[in-house]
């Protein structure tokens, strides 16, 4: 007996191996439940969300904290209302406004919600990193951040500096407003893992995956930071978006250890299309989707281990003059083995 699942013209549906033969012909997403890792996917299309500055009246009812970085000027943050413009782009955008050095931090935590999630509050979804009150939380578990992000230059250069991944709750300034270093003050809450955009000194205008133990460790190349990309603003325009897809695999062993575990780094740069995406066509050589880059270097034993949890965390700053940015966050995905498994 065929099944939807041999047939690529209708919906997709499990053959009859699926639970034993009982699912036959269910839709496939009904299988998530046997898979070995818990998904979670937000395309930010849920709610159209706008704010100026740092406000707090829808943004925050939905889970998020968001905070001035500095003393920012005509900065805001929207979702599918891009800075009121009316512009429905799928995206979040961190607009960090119109002076140096300053700009947005934003953290979905887990707790700030005013409504139970489903019901008006916290329809972010997304997966935080357990504090170690529970010695083994995190133990024997792996852990997947992805996301798409778009820089946007105010010119043909671009200073500004971001973070997008995980950083303590609560925490509410993560970089070094001149040079964009990760600040390294408190061994808990400025624990980070995820992805550094214009920011090591060393590093200037380069991307860099970023896992880290404990906070009050400098970043050392190779061993809780390392640089993913070459220079990536060359030959900019003003206003137009460079966008990467990121993603990072975070293989946790025994977290109280020493030797806890590993974090693995991947990326990719988008290229322009010449026509619309969704046409069944072919792209032109360079165009789309470049291979993914799986990067040489495994940050190992840099598995964060402290009394803070870590939260989704987003962080836009501009440069200096005629060093301003946005950022767009297009997606992102979460991954965690499960419990049972």
């Amino acid at each position: 007996m065929a099944s939807y699942g041999t047939r690529v013209s209708r919906a997709i549906g499990a053959s009859d191996k699926a639970f034993g033969g009982a699912g036959l012909n269910l839709p496939a997403e009904c299988l998530a439940g046997e898979g070995d890792m818990i998904g979670i996917f937000d395309d930010f299309n849920g709610v159209m969300l706008t704010e100026a500055g740092n406000g707090t009246a829808h943004w925050e009812t939905q889970g998020w904290i968001l905070a001035d970085f500095g003393v920012p000027v005509a900065d805001g943050v929207g979702m599918n209302d891009i800075d009121g413009a009316g512009a429905f782009d799928s995206c979040i955008r961190l607009n960090a406004g119109t002076a140096d050095d300053t700009g947005i931090t934003m953290q979905l935590d887990r707790v700030t919600a005013t409504h139970p999630q489903g019901s008006g509050g916290n329809l972010f979804h997304h997966i935080w990193l357990a504090d170690n009150a529970t010695a083994t939380s995190m133990d024997n578990t792996t852990f997947v951040f992805a996301c798409r992000v778009g820089i946007i230059p105010e010119g043909t250069t671009a200073t500004g500096k971001a973070f997008i991944g995980w950083s303590g709750a609560a925490n509410a300034t993560i970089q070094t407003a001149t040079t964009g270093v990760l600040l390294t003050g408190d061994a808990n809450t400025d624990q980070k893992v995820g992805f550094h955009i214009n920011g090591e000194t060393d590093q200037a205008a380069n991307i860099s995956g970023i896992s880290q133990r404990v906070g009050t460790t400098g970043y050392t190349e190779g061993t809780n930071f390392t640089d993913l990309t070459g220079v990536w603003n060359t030959g900019l325009t003003a206003g137009a978006p460079v966008w990467y897809d990121l993603a990072l695999r975070m293989d946790v062993g025994d977290r109280s250890a020493t030797a806890n575990g590993s974090t693995r780094f991947y990326h990719r740069k988008l290229n322009s299309l010449s026509v619309p995406s969704g046409k069944d066509v072919f792209s032109l050589p360079g165009e789309g989707y470049a291979p993914w880059i799986e990067h040489g270097t495994v940050l190992e034993n840099q598995i964060p281990n402290g009394t803070s949890p870590l939260v989704p965390t987003i962080e836009a700053v501009n440069g200096g003059a005629g060093g301003e940015i946005d950022l767009l966050v297009d997606w992102w995905a979460f991954g965690m083995s499960r419990l049972d498994r």
